[in-house]
């Protein structure tokens, strides 16, 4: 990938956080600055001063930008006009993350309590305090008329947590353990991503919060640890960084094959149960991959990655795959690629499924 500009500051205090909408690229600045470039241009737009101590996070939405504040506020500047619109004081403690949807505004506390003000008016509607364990609020997503999502960690047992609250009722439905504390989180249609201090990347399903499986580096760094993750439609990112020069990269997964690579969809017993699973076919690899090399002609798929190559791993266990007792491809959006269509039985009751 070619880097298209690099945004300077002029200072020499970190960024702690970015964001971008279609107008600005935001960035938080340890300083107690908003910085807001052009995003066609590059070119230094606005610095936001209100924040009276280091600022943590930002966000924003079309009509609005937020910043959560070391000073324990969330900062609520109005996107058209660059002016500060309100202050949402509520809070007593850092804000480490910020975030809104349509109704509300979400303020992720140092201690781990969730702020929430309504959006229309600004009024303090209530406090999330389910994740309130022993460490603060490092992400905040929603999708709005289902859940509310954030991450958090135990400091006592270095664990990292991703909660789900109804976002009708504002109520805790589930939550999820990692095996080390979260850096970042992101929440795609499908999936629940955490950017763990192990430098794995956990992945839960979004809706069952069923554990999914754990996306590592080929090479694995121990003094290595993921501070943020995003995906879109095609990909998985994850932005690595270590103590010592080793491993400071951005990681890019496959969250589902590419167009025109061919996918292989295999059944597998489990004990009384069989489950579906999809794999990367080999024989693109040359194609998509120039310059890889090896016996393409085997691999094992209970190994789960015995390639040198991390491209050969297979994607992972089809959500809800279980029961399935025949396979097979099948084109069935007239796309010219085929799709994995699966029979399961259902308690006796035969269905159908196509993935």
């Amino acid at each position: 990938m070619q880097v298209v500009a690099e945004l300077t500051t002029g200072g020499v205090y970190s960024l702690r956080d970015v964001h971008a909408d279609d107008t600005y690229i935001y960035a938080a600045g340890s300083d107690k600055i908003l910085y807001g470039w052009g995003r066609d241009t590059f070119a230094l737009h606005t610095t936001l001063t209100d924040s009276t101590s280091s600022i943590y996070s930002v966000f924003s939405d079309n009509d609005y930008i937020y910043a959560g504040s070391a000073d324990d506020n969330v900062y609520v500047w109005l996107r058209n006009s660059l002016t500060l619109s309100t202050v949402l004081t509520d809070s007593s403690r850092n804000i480490y993350a910020v975030y809104a949807d349509y109704s509300y505004i979400y303020g992720g506390g140092s201690g781990g309590n969730i702020y929430v003000w309504n959006r229309d008016g600004f009024a303090f509607n209530t406090m999330l305090t389910d994740a309130n364990i022993y460490g603060g609020i490092e992400a905040i997503h929603t999708k709005p008329g289902t859940y509310i999502y954030a991450a958090s960690n135990d400091s006592n047992t270095q664990q990292g947590y991703v909660w789900k609250w109804d976002w009708s009722t504002l109520t805790l439905d589930d939550y999820a353990v990692a095996d080390a504390e979260l850096n970042d989180m992101y929440v795609s249609d499908e999936y629940v991503f955490g950017a763990g201090e192990d430098h794995n990347i956990y992945v839960w399903d979004r809706m069952t919060f069923d554990f999914e499986r754990l996306l590592t580096p080929p090479v694995h760094d121990p003094e290595a640890v993921f501070e943020t993750v995003f995906a879109d439609d095609l990909y998985i990112f994850g932005g690595s960084e270590a103590l010592t020069p080793n491993d400071e990269n951005l990681y890019i997964w496959y969250l589902r094959a590419p167009p025109g690579q061919t996918v292989l969809g295999a059944i597998q017993r489990k004990g009384v149960d069989q489950n579906l699973y999809q794999y990367y076919a080999p024989e693109p690899f040359e194609t998509y991959y120039p310059g890889a090399s090896g016996d393409w002609t085997y691999w094992d798929a209970a190994a789960r990655n015995p390639s040198p190559y991390y491209q050969a791993k297979d994607l992972w266990i089809v959500p809800q795959g279980n029961n399935v007792v025949a396979a097979a491809p099948v084109d069935i959006d007239g796309d010219g690629y085929d799709e994995v269509a699966a029979k399961k039985n259902r308690g006796g009751d035969y269905n159908f499924y196509v993935y």
